[in-house]
């Protein structure tokens, strides 16, 4: 599914709520006939030809999800962050003020999530992948940085694994504060070999061979 489509659902159905997702179907868009249809099929009952709709700018698309990634239902937060990460990559450019918008509501989603459940891990890890890898950005790096200053280990191993990713978030204090964790227990030791390499650049070679004598874990022996 493209990321139209998936926006337009995404945000429909978080607009709705459960109770009217639960009164009329959920509806998939189609792609028939973009020129003459709004796009919407219940089934395989086609509706009635509405208007045109122009296609969506990626800010436009942005904007339409955010208030899904707010949404009492876990099932259409997850919606959100997949029509996220269907719209976002490195050549997609966001204007400053939705990239900064969507920052804190991913911030804010990050934050309200507890981590109790296997979802909510999940929840909290995309979040924070969407903010270092792809919104980018002032708020993201300032999310980030609290959270490798005061998160949880498995928030600030999410951070490292997501730094080293095409793309990502670079250089400055968060470069600095990920540099110091590979030298603390906070993070598992298979991830620190990247996020050396990534960082250190040509001086990570005799760091790394120095972190193969010490370490133990096979993982972390792969991936060095």
């Amino acid at each position: 599914m493209d990321s139209n489509r998936v926006t337009k659902l995404a945000a429909a159905v978080g607009a709705a709520g459960a109770a009217a997702a639960l009164g009329v179907g959920l509806f998939w868009p189609t792609t028939e006939d973009s020129t003459r249809y709004l796009g919407w099929r219940t089934g395989a009952e086609d509706h009635m030809p509405l208007r045109v709709v122009p296609e969506m700018t990626p800010d436009e698309h942005a904007e339409a999800l955010i208030p899904t990634l707010g949404s009492e239902s876990a099932e259409h937060r997850k919606l959100g962050r997949e029509a996220l990460f269907a719209l976002l990559s490195p050549a997609v450019a966001l204007g400053e003020s939705t990239r900064e918008t969507l920052a804190l509501a991913l911030a804010e989603t990050h934050r309200l999530s507890s981590g109790t459940t296997k979802e909510e891990l999940a929840e909290r890890r995309d979040c924070i992948d969407l903010l270092v890898t792809t919104v980018k950005g002032d708020a993201a790096r300032s999310y980030a940085e609290q959270v490798l200053a005061a998160g949880e280990n498995a928030d600030k191993e999410a951070v490292l694994s997501a730094l080293v990713k095409p793309g990502a978030l670079r250089g400055g204090t968060l470069y600095e504060m990920a540099y110091e964790l590979t030298k603390t227990g906070d993070v598992p030791e298979h991830v620190k070999p990247a996020v050396i390499r990534k960082i250190r650049g040509k001086a990570a070679q005799e760091e790394l061979m120095a972190f193969v004598r010490e370490t133990t874990d096979k993982m972390a022996l792969a991936e060095a």
